[in-house]
């Protein structure tokens, strides 16, 4: 039996935000959702060229090819949430997501010296 307040106060509860605010939220949520899709559909071909490459190398590999594709086509390229999964969002989830909780902050400690310039600039 879990405590009542294992999984913490809704983060948005119902009529928290006006209609207006609802509306601007989908937007952005919708924008979100099209440069995620887009961003994941150039991933899976990258993956599918890299996997094509490998077919080419040797005759060893193909089984490997055929496992990513088959594990690619899995793969949806739409998100799977909505604007509305954040109104069944709880707060315990919101402190499970923070990246210093998932990473740790050992990385922040270590500092790194002078690097020298290569250049490497495109000229304007």
């Amino acid at each position: 039996q879990l405590p009542a307040d294992y999984l913490g106060e809704f983060l948005l509860p119902r009529g928290s935000l006006t209609e207006d605010q609802v509306v601007i939220l989908s937007d952005i949520s919708q924008e979100f959702r099209s440069e995620y899709s887009l961003r994941k559909e150039m991933l899976l071909q990258r993956i599918d060229v890299l996997a094509k490459c490998f077919s080419y190398s040797t005759a060893e590999n193909s089984h490997l090819v055929e496992s990513v594709r088959g594990r690619i086509s899995l793969l949806k390229k739409d998100p799977s949430f909505t604007v509305y999964d954040l109104y069944c969002s709880r707060s315990s989830i919101a402190s499970m997501c923070l990246p210093s909780k998932i990473f740790g902050c050992a990385v922040k400690q270590v500092l790194i010296g002078r690097v020298p310039d290569r250049g490497g600039r495109v000229e304007a």
